[in-house]
């Protein structure tokens, strides 16, 4: 799910961007965004080659192919991506179609990746292996926390809080320190 929304966002992002290049001829207008001219250049007296800039370079366009890439490198990585980059985008559109009216494609496009995204982060939540039904909860973590013992010496043992169960070990336990090429923690190499 979270890869064919970051693969539509990609899409719709390049598709804007490109077709507004290509389709719509606004890279005829290269030489005077690159010289210089637009300087200065009033919005309220928008020139073609401003107008051709603001639909393709700086549209929104290369954000959405940003984000949509972030999405895909998110999930080559096991991460689910956050809820409000769905409901930002949900907003976006809503707002946009109050504004100009529904679009012909584009607002589909990324209302389906907001739902996939979605969806996604759902299924995450109920299915993340790191986050046990029976994990401390924060206030559980924050008394653990609160309850601080010296370091122990030869032969000491920490004990424990009262009443406070001991942390479980979970499947990843805490690594240890090693003394890798004549690293010592304590500072005396």
């Amino acid at each position: 799910m979270v890869k064919w929304a970051g693969g539509l966002i990609v899409f719709y992002g390049a598709a804007h961007t490109l077709g507004g290049l290509a389709a719509e001829g606004a890279a005829r207008h290269a030489g005077t965004w690159f010289g210089g001219e637009m300087w200065g250049e009033e919005l309220a007296n928008m020139s073609p080659a401003m107008s051709a800039y603001w639909l393709t370079v700086n549209s929104f366009g290369p954000p959405l192919i940003l984000i949509g890439l972030t999405v895909l490198w998110l999930n080559r990585r096991g991460i689910t991506p956050p809820q409000f980059l769905a409901w930002s985008m949900a907003a976006w559109v809503l707002v946009g179609t109050v504004i100009a009216g529904p679009g012909v494609g584009q607002d589909v496009i990324l209302l389906a990746a907001c739902g996939l995204l979605l969806a996604a982060h759902r299924r995450a939540k109920h299915t993340d292996p790191l986050a046990p039904e029976d994990a401390p909860t924060v206030a559980e973590n924050a008394q653990r926390l609160a309850c601080v013992k010296p370091a122990p010496t030869a032969g000491d043992s920490l004990g424990s809080c009262p009443g406070i169960a001991p942390a479980r070990s979970g499947p990843h336990p805490p690594r240890e320190r090693s003394r890798r090429a004549g690293w010592d923690p304590s500072g005396r190499s």
